[in-house]
């Protein structure tokens, strides 16, 4: 509730047969979302004394629940934005290189980035009377992030079948690689004395705030398969795997699955 939630997806999806032989396919999707909601949810009220004035007749916010009025905080308290944009991208290309060998090159990356801005306003609470109980000089306090995330993706397949009198016989190889690394940098100041400036320089650079972090990952793989069938009565099946990851030790980054 008072998110003022907004979201735009767009999508595009296109298929060109290069020749008779040689497919190429390519996809993209673009999401935007973005809110912009107080820093004091409704459900607060929920549990809000009724005998506490949340207002006073005079239009001042009232001394609220020891001291915190969230009604104030929702309504004067500031805001909170989140802004995220994501392009998700898959080109494919399918090449029946001769009868029974079909080969598939595939590369998805995504790309993410979210700005998160968190502005807490000084709200005034006064008693009846008209006695301030909360003075201060300083107005605000401002928290904002910035994120970003990258993923690719590559895969290689290729795949063999073919018939020898009453021999079948399938073969199957391929390679996948995924990297993916992230990063984010967070800055956050207060004592602000203006309300209506949400801009980190304007804050005091007392107790100043400046952090952030990145990560990486990769994995890698190899993978084949043998399927062998002798007149529809004896079958086979043969698989192997080797899987690899950054995040293994230097001599144990690979390991060997094999499937029969």
């Amino acid at each position: 509730m008072h998110s003022n939630f907004q979201r735009l997806n767009m999508r595009l999806n296109t298929d060109i047969q290069i020749r008779k032989n040689l497919k190429f396919g390519f996809d993209m999707l673009f999401k935007n979302d973005g809110n912009n909601e107080p820093p004091q949810q409704w459900g607060w009220l929920a549990r809000y004394p009724h005998n506490l004035a949340g207002k006073n007749e005079d239009g001042t916010w009232g001394v609220g629940w020891d001291g915190q009025n969230g009604w104030a905080s929702m309504v004067d308290g500031g805001k909170t934005y989140t802004k995220n944009n994501e392009v998700t991208a898959n080109m494919k290309l399918d090449w029946a290189a001769v009868k029974g060998l079909n080969i598939g090159f595939q590369v998805a990356p995504n790309k993410a980035i979210s700005h998160y801005k968190r502005f807490n306003k000084h709200v005034d609470l006064y008693y009846p009377d008209g006695t301030i109980i909360n003075p201060t000089d300083f107005k605000a306090t401002l928290t904002e992030k910035y994120s970003k995330y990258v993923t690719n993706n590559y895969k290689l397949l290729v795949n063999y079948d073919t018939n020898i009198e009453s021999h079948s016989i399938g073969l199957l190889g391929g390679w996948e690689a995924i990297d993916y690394r992230s990063e984010w940098i967070q800055g956050y100041r207060e004592q602000y004395p203006l309300e209506n400036y949400e801009v980190l320089n304007v804050g005091s650079p007392i107790n100043q705030q400046a952090t952030g972090s990145a990560a990486e990952w990769s994995l890698m793989s190899y993978f084949g398969r043998l399927n062998y069938n002798y007149k529809e009565k004896y079958l086979l099946e043969a698989n192997l795997r080797i899987d690899g990851s950054s995040r293994f030790a230097e001599d144990f980054k690979f390991g060997v699955f094999p499937s029969f």
